[in-house]
């Protein structure tokens, strides 16, 4: 799914178990030669720490942003660090 704003265009990626977390494709799909420099990846809450493990060892070639969601709790941001 792609999200956009202005001059933004954000490649949007549902992450819903914990093996899509491990999976490679999951992870490097898209980026500059999928031509989305941007990318943000909803998962549920108990998943944004390992995701942005991965995402922080795996070489991507864009800027990322996790939202974690919880059921009526709100939801949390978790960014590139």
């Amino acid at each position: 799914m792609r999200a956009e704003r202005k001059w933004r265009t954000v490649h949007v990626t549902a992450v819903a178990s914990e093996d899509e977390v491990e999976s490679r494709r999951v992870v490097t799909d898209g980026g500059r030669e999928g031509g989305h420099d941007l990318r943000c990846f909803v998962t549920w809450k108990e998943y944004t720490g390992a995701l942005a493990d991965r995402l922080r060892t795996a070489e991507t070639h864009f800027e990322w942003a996790i939202i974690g969601v919880g059921d009526g709790e709100g939801y949390e941001v978790v960014g590139a660090t």
